[in-house]
């Protein structure tokens, strides 16, 4: 027989979870940093079968894909990924939950975000920065918690944000909402929250300027 533990919150979230803080894991509990393709192999040789990562993670290589990350569920500490060259996030598929903060930057052929769908909650800040491709936020409605600022800035391509319209509607980000340097559509919290049209009154300050 096999216990199997999800869909609860922080501590008892996955099997490794409850296992590490029972004093028998077996999975990672240091950072774990990904710059080549040896370090995935040495990943899939120890940790394949892990659904938790205790330590940050830290992927910054030209990868062709993350699957080695399928079976996470939980990620203790940060999340920073740079600089892959894909154009979605499938393999953090089953990914619920970061402990840490969320990093995206510098992902030049990020198309969508399409793979983030099981992410409900974010310990920390969650920032999507400099990435040229990407052109909208969907995919992002299962988050249900971010616990610091919540940072989209200097994307290029970005004209649609409704994809977040549910999470400012909710309250869902404790810090700030800190929208800036991409096109009209998604140039402000200001603009977004407009085009959202969600006929409640803003919870956060309104700052007007020539272009708003």
């Amino acid at each position: 027989d096999k216990l199997d533990f999800y869909e609860n919150p922080a501590e008892c979230s996955s099997n490794n979870e409850v296992l590490f803080l029972c004093g028998a894991i077996t999975c990672e509990t240091a950072d774990i940093g990904i710059y080549s393709q040896e370090d995935v192999d040495e990943y899939n040789t120890y940790f394949a079968d892990c659904d938790s990562i205790f330590g940050n993670v830290e992927i910054n290589e030209p990868l062709e894909d993350i699957s080695f990350l399928s079976n996470v569920v939980y990620i203790g500490g940060d999340v920073y990924i740079r600089s892959i060259p894909l154009r979605d996030l499938q393999g953090l598929q089953n990914l619920q939950e970061v402990g840490g903060s969320l990093t995206i930057y510098d992902c030049d052929s990020l198309v969508t975000l399409e793979g983030l769908g099981q992410l409900s909650k974010i310990g920390a800040y969650f920032s999507i920065s400099s990435c040229t491709k990407l052109s909208n936020l969907d995919g992002l409605n299962s988050i249900d918690s971010i616990g610091g600022d919540f940072i989209i800035s200097y994307n290029p391509s970005l004209t649609d944000c409704s994809g977040i319209c549910t999470i400012i509607a909710e309250d869902r980000v404790e810090g700030d909402i800190d929208i800036r340097s991409n096109p009209a559509g998604c140039s402000s919290i200001n603009e977004v929250f407009t085009n959202c049209d969600l006929g409640i009154c803003p919870n956060f300050d309104i700052e007007f300027t020539p272009e708003s």
